[in-house]
């Protein structure tokens, strides 16, 4: 292993901070070298001509023939997404005139068109953000190539897609250097995507990649899945929070009512309606959820929608949220976590969130939906359970009221926790490609 002078840069195109993984690579990279980290997103935009310029060096990069591919599914794009916009105007302006002297079944007519033209609304918007996702990956490459000077850096650690296409900017395509962390299934990240949005990125993610030796994600089936799409050998390095921050409380007896907690945000294929769906389910009682999460206009959607049936909050509860470091910290008196993901997707499948951890390190039993990774670990670690429908999921919160059941899957998690779980055991993958290259 070379000395401390060979720095790591870390790439990261957010704030540091509000991704704990970003933290906990951090305390084990220091382990080998002095690291430097640099968040690519600029913030601002930058000229086209730049970017521009940034678009022909990429096309270099991933050869004549991906180049083509990416063109051809943004061609692909613009004449689906267009197609509807190019028809309504076409049809009005011939149609409107007709539609005005047709008396009844001319209004009918014109309503109609109408109606197209409220669907084709939606359109534009796909074509906006697929825009906006290229433009923000070409603005974190030209911006690194302005503000980093690669020169003292014996290996770059990338965190997500939108970090590699920098990082190959700045720094040489020597597969050695430059370690991936795929924190997701990027092409799949954006769970309205389009075919066509899924075909160029999976185009751009497979040759980006395949200048890079050292491949991570966040789960075995994630990494399973990912090899076989982008090939490449991908490793496996478990979201887990350090044995530091759990926390330990009694396991008693199921409390009266039994609590359960969602912690996270609300997104699409969260599954929250799912989940509040069951607990306001007639056959459920003595069970009472805590949503713990970011204000957001989805969260205040589900809000009005529990007032409806639940106007006294007598099964459903919302809490403020609170500052990431003490997350761990306010699970403190509940005792089981959820993990409502709607298994749409890769990302979703076969997803290990922040949140299992956490809920281990306070010591609670944990249920979530057919999520393929973490169901199988429950199973595996006997520490929670796994539902697939209202039905099933109305007959796991049931059974978590159970006491000995309930009791035994704590004693577990803390158990896998403390033994398994942790950052300290899931961080040993990545020390060994550290020592194997060589810093």
């Amino acid at each position: 292993m070379q000395g401390r002078d060979a720095k790591i840069c870390v790439l990261v195109a957010h704030d540091p901070t509000l991704d704990p993984r970003v933290g906990w690579v951090h305390s084990t990279l220091v382990q080998f070298a002095d690291v430097e980290t640099f968040n690519v997103n600029p913030g601002a935009s930058f000229e086209s001509r730049s970017l521009l310029r940034e678009c022909g060096k990429l096309f270099s990069t991933i050869g004549a023939s991906s180049s083509a591919a990416l063109l051809a599914w943004i061609s692909v794009g613009l004449l689906i997404e267009a197609l509807p916009i190019l028809t309504w105007s076409t049809v009005a302006v011939v149609g409107k005139p007709i539609a005005m002297l047709g008396g009844e079944t001319g209004e009918r007519f014109f309503s109609y068109l109408r109606s197209i033209k409220d669907r084709s609304r939606l359109r534009p918007a796909r074509l906006a953000i697929f825009g906006s996702r290229v433009r923000g990956s070409l603005a974190a490459a030209v911006f690194s190539r302005r503000v980093i000077v690669p020169s003292g850096f014996g290996r770059v650690y990338c965190h997500d897609f939108e970090t590699l296409w920098a990082a190959l900017a700045v720094f040489r395509r020597d597969p050695s250097v430059i370690i991936f962390d795929g924190h997701e299934f990027y092409s799949y990240a954006d769970v309205d995507s389009r075919f066509w949005e899924i075909g160029f990125w999976l185009v751009l993610e497979k040759a980006l990649t395949s200048h890079v030796r050292d491949k991570i994600t966040v789960s075995p089936t994630l990494a399973a899945v990912m090899s076989e799409g982008l090939g490449g050998k991908w490793k496996t390095v478990c979201n887990a929070i350090p044995q530091q921050d759990g926390i330990e409380q009694k396991i008693a007896p199921p409390a009266n009512p039994t609590r359960f907690v969602y912690l996270g945000r609300y997104a699409p294929g969260r599954g929250l309606e799912k989940l509040v769906d069951a607990f306001l389910d007639p056959l459920v009682s003595g069970a009472r959820l805590s949503i713990r999460a970011p204000e957001s206009p989805g969260l205040e959607r589900l809000r009005k929608r529990i007032r409806l049936a639940d106007p006294e909050a007598k099964k459903i509860e919302f809490l403020a949220s609170v500052p990431e470091d003490r997350l761990v910290e306010s699970l403190r008196d509940f005792e089981v976590g959820v993990i409502p993901y709607l298994p749409i997707g890769p990302n979703n499948t076969h997803c290990c969130p922040n949140k299992l951890s956490q809920y281990l390190g306070a010591g609670l039993a944990v249920i979530c939906d057919d999520l393929h990774f973490v169901a199988a670990f429950l199973e595996k670690f006997e520490c929670g359970q796994s539902y697939s429908s209202h039905t099933t999921l109305v007959h796991a919160i049931l059974e978590m009221r159970v006491g000995n059941k309930l009791t035994l899957f704590r004693a577990h998690a803390r158990e896998t926790f403390h033994n398994t779980f942790n950052w300290e055991e899931q961080s040993k993958a990545l020390e060994e490609i550290l020592l194997e290259s060589r810093i």
